[in-house]
């Protein structure tokens, strides 16, 4: 189901990269508050929105991820350009 929602979220975004960000992938399956919280806590900060995508920032490595939410859980993630994140 992880790889269905993965190849969704590629489609609903066509400029993400297939890989996925390396330091994140633990936080799929868990709930968003304290996936979020994590997110925040390893260098990341949200910077918009597309639908049940959130995008977020890591300043340090310059990498940004896509983050896709469903019933308050984290349910893919994936490596984004960083134009996704306003950059």
């Amino acid at each position: 189901m992880r790889l269905a929602l993965a190849a969704m979220l590629g489609l609903l975004l066509p400029g993400m990269a297939a890989a996925q960000s390396p330091d994140i992938t633990d936080l799929v399956g868990v709930g968003a508050a304290r996936a979020q919280h994590a997110m925040t806590m390893r260098g990341y900060y949200p910077t918009r929105m597309r639908g049940s995508v959130t995008f977020w920032w890591h300043e340090q490595t310059r990498m940004c991820v896509a983050v896709q939410q469903q019933n308050s859980t984290f349910v893919a993630v994936a490596n984004a350009s960083p134009r996704d994140c306003g950059g």
